[in-house]
């Protein structure tokens, strides 16, 4: 998946409050750098400043891919769950197309898993 989808680079909730239809709760960081940029954990623009979204998004489909993509990537890099476990794992992340360091070097985890097994 595009980084506009989701930046798995980011803080799981750095949110831009203009993206959404709810106002955000109070726990997510809506005034970064990044996301005043329009560049937070889900883009709002592109690069050229164009909106990518016609319409608010409902922040319940934000929080889910925080849950099922973003948290999973994270837990493969801590350690706490084996790369196969990760739905990212071996097809939106593979060793042609990383998504981070853990398919980036031969010696990262996932890319010693799809190596190895």
């Amino acid at each position: 998946f595009p980084r506009a989808y989701l930046d798995v680079n980011r803080e799981p909730f750095e949110l831009d409050p203009e993206l959404f239809a709810e106002p955000l709760p109070d726990w997510a960081n809506a005034r970064s750098v990044r996301v005043a940029g329009g560049l937070g954990t889900i883009a709002r623009i592109v690069s050229d400043g164009e909106e990518i979204y016609d319409v608010p998004l409902p922040l319940a489909d934000a929080l889910l891919r925080i849950e099922f993509l973003h948290k999973p990537f994270h837990a493969v890099l801590r350690g706490l769950i084996d790369p196969p476990a990760c739905p990212l794992f071996n097809k939106a992340c593979r060793p042609d197309q990383p998504l981070g360091p853990c398919m980036v070097s031969a010696e990262g985890s996932c890319s010693a898993w799809v190596t190895y097994g």
